[in-house]
């Protein structure tokens, strides 16, 4: 029998799901916010005035919790038990919620090559790089998050609810007017935006290769009147924080705060979607770019054209943007920081 390919089942058990994604990272998920040991939380199962919630970490990434608070649980237990305590449901349960929510796709049928890869035609990449360019036709094939990905966005306090929230995904290639341009790979993972041109109502791409030369990070469609994370504001927080990339509107919103950002650093922000912004949030409107020379200016005429105010990072952290001082500094002093440099925003002149 001459088959090109052979078709096998990965069975949905924990053992899979370790093998693409650590306990620290299912924890972290379900937990909504950084890991760290020796620390206390509030029991997410209970009203919990005093933390009581704490996890034990093993050499070999076994992660395990007790709630000290809980006369029930006398006993340390396992990530496993975690999931099906939030969900209330069973043990294979939990199995299915970590593999749909993180994206796995285990317990479905897997293509193995069982032939000599030669004999598979492998498309040519053309390394291109195009400006925001509306009548470029940009199509993507998704895949799966896969552990590294999901590893890289974690870093920055990003998880997958909010990926899945801002509509970023990973994808295996991206064509341009039919070219394929873009191929991922595990050491150069490609990543793509789905973004919502306001004017036209119409879907737009921006694709991120983070690990890619400069030249190569960025491959975008979307036009100058896309706003970044636009659709996703909760219109319910005090202040609106505009910056200058997705990843850092991502960021902002784990930390708690409604974010924004154009579609490029130097893209002015209308005075249209300006006044849309004071209908909602008053003067409670920051501008807050990177702290290096370009993004200072910008903030700075970003501040003066529309009257609001600006905020920066001290050259003292170290780190030129909020993304980076989550990764250098972690979720919590981030938090601090940002409402500390909220309290100290000013006008300028």
């Amino acid at each position: 029998m001459n088959n090109k390919y052979n078709f096998d089942i990965v069975v949905l058990n924990k053992d899979e799901i370790r093998n693409r994604l650590t306990d620290q990272q299912i924890i972290e998920y379900y937990l909504g916010q950084e890991l760290v040991f020796g620390k206390k939380y509030h029991s997410p199962f209970r009203d919990d005035k005093n933390p009581s919630l704490s996890f034990l970490g093993f050499g070999n990434g076994t992660v395990f919790w007790r709630d000290w608070g809980n006369p029930h649980v006398d006993k340390a237990q396992d990530v496993f038990s975690f999931v099906e305590k939030i969900f209330n449901c069973t043990f294979p349960e939990a199995l299915a919620y970590i593999n749909r929510d993180f994206g796995l796709g285990l317990d479905a049928p897997h293509r193995l090559l069982t032939e000599n890869t030669r004999s598979i035609d492998i498309p040519k990449v053309r390394k291109v790089e195009i400006k925001a360019d509306s009548n470029k036709i940009i199509e993507v094939e998704n895949r799966v998050f896969s552990a590294s990905d999901l590893s890289y966005w974690m870093d920055y306090g990003i998880f997958i609810r909010t990926l899945v929230k801002y509509q970023v995904f990973p994808v295996r290639y991206v064509w341009i007017d039919k070219i394929l341009v873009r191929r991922s790979t595990e050491s150069n993972p490609v990543f793509a935006y789905l973004l919502l041109n306001p004017i036209v109502m119409e879907n737009k791409y921006k694709i991120y290769s983070p690990m890619a030369a400069t030249k190569h990070k960025w491959l975008t469609n979307a036009s100058s009147d896309v706003i970044q994370g636009l659709e996703q504001l909760s219109y319910s927080r005090s202040n609106l924080i505009i910056t200058k990339s997705l990843k850092d509107v991502m960021v902002l919103d784990s930390l708690g705060f409604d974010a924004v950002a154009p579609q490029s650093e130097g893209t002015p922000i209308s005075l249209a979607a300006m006044a849309d912004f004071k209908r909602y949030y008053g003067s409670n409107i920051i501008a807050f770019y990177d702290n290096d020379e370009a993004g200072m200016i910008t903030s700075a005429n970003l501040a003066r054209t529309h009257r609001i105010k600006r905020m920066y990072l001290d050259e003292d952290t170290n780190v030129k943007d909020i993304s980076d001082y989550v990764k250098e500094y972690g979720i919590i002093k981030a938090e601090k920081l940002v409402g500390l440099l909220i309290e100290k925003a000013k006008y300028i002149n």
